[in-house]
C-alpha cells in the first residue's frame, strides 16, 4: 500500500532494522510515520515492556489493535506542526522511521529544529525534503546515546546533492551501522534504499562504520570504513569495489582526463538537423564513430573531436554503451559523456570499459530507480582503469 509517499515497510525489512539497534531495555520509542506499524510491531515483538508513540499524517484504524502497554497514537502532519509543541515528549530510548519520499519546500520553522541537532549549516535547502526532515525529528527526540533507525532514499545515500547531509550525520553524530537494502525490496517502488542506524553522541575522529549487505545470496556481507571517507556515499557496492579493487588500478582522474557532458538535447540536436551522437546511436560495448571535417557551425564545445571517447550518461547501462571519435567532430547530446584524455592512454581507458570484470565496478556509480544515471565526480575517482606499464 501507497500512501503521501509512504511504502509500507515489509516485515523482512522491519527486522532487519530493530535487530540492528543497539538497544537494552527500552521504555519508549518514538515511530515517525507508523503507517501500518510494520516497524512498531517489530519493535514490540523484541522489546515487549516498550511503549510506542506513533504518529503519521493519517492514522489506521487496526493500529490499536497491534501496539501493545501505554502506546500512544497522534495524528499529526510533521510537515506542518512540530510534534515538541503539539506534544509533551520528553528525550526517548529510540526513535524509528520508514519516511515518505516527497519533496518539500524549506520552511522558516525548521530551521531552529535543524540548527539545534546541528546540521543546518550543511544542507542544500533547495533540496530539502521529508526524509532529512523525520531525521532532523528522531534525532532530536532521542536522548543522549538514544539510537535512531531510518530508511533513506538512494539519493540521500549516496547522491551528490545530499553530501553535506551526510558529512554533518558522520561529524555529529555515531552512525553505527550502514544496512544495504537492494532495488525491489518494497512493493509499491523499484528504489533502492539504505538503513541508518545512528547513535546521538558525539564520535570519536574518524572511527569505523560498518556496512552491511541485506541480501542472502552475497558472498561479502559486511565491510568496515573510516567515518571521514564516507560522506561521498554510504552505497555498500561502491566501497566493496573500492576496497578489493587491483592496487594498479587508476581512476580517469589520475590520468589528468576531462569529462564534459553534451551541450543539448536530444530534442534541440534533431531540430538542427547536423548528425550528432545521442545514447541511442551507442551500441553495447564499443562504437567507433566518424564525425565531420566541415568547420564547427556551433560553439566549440558542443562537439565531440577525434580521439574523444564517449560514455552514456543517462539509462539503465549507460555505463556500457561507449564510443570512440576515429575522425574530424560530431555535436553530442546532453545525455552522453565526453573524455578527452591524452593519446598515449586513449586505448587502455577504451579496453578498461569494456572489460567484463569492470561491468559492476562501473555499475555501483549509477544511480537512479528506472532512469540509471552516472555522476561526473564519481566518474572521475572511480579506479578501473588497467595501463599495460603498472608504473605509469
Amino acid at each position: 500500500m501507497i500512501n503521501n509517499g509512504a511504502h509500507y515497510t515489509s516485515d523482512s525489512i522491519s527486522k532487519i532494522l530493530i535487530q540492528a539497534l543497539p538497544l537494552i531495555e527500552p521504555t519508549y520509542v518514538l515511530d515517525l510515520g507508523i503507517g501500518d506499524g510494520a516497524l512498531s510491531k517489530q519493535f514490540q515483538n523484541v522489546y515487549k515492556t516498550s511503549n510506542v508513540i506513533g504518529i503519521d499524517i493519517n492514522l489506521q484504524n487496526k493500529l490499536k489493535n497491534i501496539l501493545i502497554n501505554d502506546s500512544k497514537l497522534y495524528q499529526i502532519d510533521l510537515r506542518k506542526e512540530n510534534i515538541f509543541q503539539s506534544l509533551q515528549i520528553t528525550k526517548l530510548d529510540a526513535a524509528i522511521s520508514n519516511p515518505p519520499y516527497i519533496k518539500l519546500k524549506f520552511d522558516s520553522n525548521y530551521k531552529k529544529l535543524l540548527s539545534e541537532i546541528k546540521i543546518l549549516n550543511y544542507l542544500n535547502l533547495n533540496n530539502f525534503n521529508t526524509e532529512i526532515l523525520f531525521a532532523a525529528y528522531g534525532l532530536s527526540s532521542i536522548k543522549k546515546n538514544g539510537i535512531l533507525g531510518i530508511i533513506v532514499s538512494d539519493s540521500i545515500s549516496a547522491s551528490h546533492t545530499y553530501k553535506g547531509f551526510r558529512e554533518a550525520i558522520l561529524k555529529n553524530y555515531k552512525l553505527i551501522k550502514i544496512i544495504d537494502i537492494p532495488e525491489r525490496s518494497f512493493k509499491t517502488t523499484e528504489a533502492k534504499t539504505t538503513i541508518l542506524i545512528i547513535k546521538k553522541i558525539e564520535p570519536v575522529k574518524n572511527y569505523m562504520v560498518t556496512l552491511c549487505k541485506f541480501d542472502p545470496k552475497a558472498k561479502v556481507k559486511n565491510l568496515k570504513i573510516q567515518s571521514n571517507l564516507l560522506h561521498e556515499t554510504f552505497d555498500f557496492k561502491y566501497w566493496h569495489f573500492q576496497n578489493n579493487q587491483n592496487k594498479k588500478l587508476v581512476s580517469l582522474n589520475d590520468l589528468g582526463a576531462e569529462i564534459r557532458r553534451g551541450s543539448f538535447s536530444h530534442k534541440e540536436l534533431k531540430s538542427l538537423k547536423s548528425k550528432f551522437v545521442h545514447t541511442t546511436s551507442l551500441d553495447y560495448g564499443l562504437t567507433n564513430i566518424n564525425g565531420d571535417r566541415r568547420k564547427a557551425e556551433i560553439r566549440q564545445e558542443a562537439y565531440a573531436n577525434k580521439g574523444n571517447i564517449l560514455l552514456g550518461r543517462v539509462g539503465r547501462n549507460c555505463y556500457r554503451k561507449i564510443g570512440y571519435i576515429r575522425k574530424g567532430k560530431i555535436l553530442i547530446s546532453d545525455c552522453v559523456y565526453k573524455i578527452e584524455i591524452n593519446k598515449e592512454y586513449q586505448q587502455q581507458v577504451l579496453d578498461s570499459l569494456q572489460l567484463k570484470s569492470n561491468i559492476e565496478i562501473l555499475s555501483s556509480i549509477c544511480r537512479g530507480v528506472c532512469a540509471k544515471s552516472i555522476s561526473k565526480q564519481r566518474l572521475m575517482k572511480i579506479k578501473f582503469i588497467q595501463l599495460e606499464n603498472a608504473s605509469a
